[in-house]
């Protein structure tokens, strides 16, 4: 006698059942395209339209990625402590507000490589904010037999992204000019934070654990990253991989 197996639950079934995952994955999905432009848009604004140097280009791609050792470990724990919606949503209308700052400076001709390294600086802070907290609601909104799935999914998108993005990028460039390219970022932000802002809390309900004091567990976080063998090395190579891309694109826009 044939027996029924009941079937494992897919992907699909967790699209569709679970709203607050829908919301996380569309906010991602439109927030690493939008990305995906700007990453191309702010040198190409400063190489044509500032006449920057292959430093000042490096600077730029350089200081956005800084925030992550500098204030990594604070934000991570801030992320554990505080309510996730407002820290994403935070962090996506702090991003509109400076990234749309640079098409409207443009256009009035006020735009200066000054302005451009404030804005990379402080829009890679937020991002740390948004990445740091997306990354342990996660946990919060699918079941733990669904956080494989759900991870898979997540970074598809943002491998497709790299992969995609440039040319992308390249093309609504080639369309309407670099600085007019940022608006598609800004409306990314805005959209990302109409999906986290609305339905049901992203965090899970329920009395918060015990916790240690905010200097103990940045300390804790430290020792770990010093003695835990695997993260330091990923960290190490992460750090290593940033900079030489930072090196990179200051050569790339400059003398391609």
């Amino acid at each position: 006698m044939a027996v029924a197996v009941e079937p494992e639950p897919c992907l699909e079934g967790l699209l569709r059942s679970n709203a607050r995952f829908r919301r996380l994955w569309g906010a991602q999905t439109v927030s690493v395209f939008g990305d995906a432009i700007t990453g191309i848009a702010v040198p190409t604004v400063a190489v044509l339209s500032l006449h920057a140097s292959a430093l000042a280009v490096g600077a730029l791609a350089s200081i956005g990625w800084a925030a992550w050792p500098l204030i990594g470990l604070p934000v991570g724990v801030w992320a554990d402590r505080l309510p996730r919606r407002p820290l994403l949503v935070g962090a996506d209308l702090i991003r509109f507000v400076l990234i749309g700052s640079i098409p409207i400076a443009w256009s009035f001709g006020a735009l200066t490589l000054t302005q451009l390294l404030i804005v990379a600086a402080l829009a890679g802070a937020a991002r740390v904010v948004f990445e740091l907290t997306f990354t342990v609601t996660l946990p919060d909104v699918v079941k733990p037999e669904d956080l494989a799935d759900a991870n898979g999914r997540l970074e598809l998108t943002g491998s497709t992204s790299q992969l995609t993005g440039p040319g992308i990028a390249g093309g609504v460039i080639a369309l309407v000019g670099a600085p007019a390219a940022l608006v598609c970022d800004v409306v990314s932000f805005a959209i990302s934070a109409l999906l986290l802002g609305t339905g049901e809390q992203l965090e899970r309900r329920g009395a918060a654990r015990d916790r240690q004091p905010f200097v103990a567990e940045i300390r804790e976080g430290v020792t770990a990253l010093l003695h835990y063998r695997p993260v330091f090395r990923g960290t190490f190579a992460a750090c290593i991989s940033n900079f030489a891309f930072a090196v990179g694109q200051g050569v790339f826009f400059v003398y391609a």
